[in-house]
């Protein structure tokens, strides 16, 4: 089934408000000060349309990879409400669309380039195009 994402949701000035702390707490545990939960989606969602015809290398992949890392923390620590619900439905749209776009690794290809986490994304790479044809290479 192939999955029609618009993008990353609009979020309102009260959904900025409750995520605030959660970029706080992120970056209190070390995360980037650049990395702020919006960043990160909307790097999520570039990535996931767009994983086939990708210009980046394995670094920038996997650099993009960990915009999920940090949306996956992001969801747990957001307080239950209606933004959580926002932030938790727009994850789960790029990422059906990133499955989509994507086929299992499972000649591991990713991990001759670096250590790969244990969840799913970190186990799929593009479908084709010219990333997908450089990680299988021998």
């Amino acid at each position: 089934m192939i999955h029609h994402v618009q993008g990353p949701p609009r979020l309102t000035a009260q959904d900025e408000a409750v995520l605030s702390p959660v970029d706080t707490k992120l970056h209190e545990n070390g995360w980037a000060r650049h990395a702020t939960v919006r960043s990160s989606l909307s790097i999520w969602f570039e990535v996931a349309d767009g994983v086939n015809a990708y210009r980046g290398g394995v670094d920038d992949y996997t650099n993009d990879l960990t915009c999920r890392d940090h949306l996956a923390l992001a969801v747990q620590l957001c307080p239950n409400g209606a933004t959580q619900e926002k932030l938790a439905r727009a994850v789960h749209d790029a990422d059906a669309l990133f499955k989509d776009n994507t086929v299992e690794d499972v000649g591991g290809h990713l991990g001759r380039y670096f250590r790969v986490g244990d969840t799913w994304w970190w186990h799929r790479i593009p479908r084709s195009g010219e990333l997908a044809e450089y990680l299988r290479s021998p």
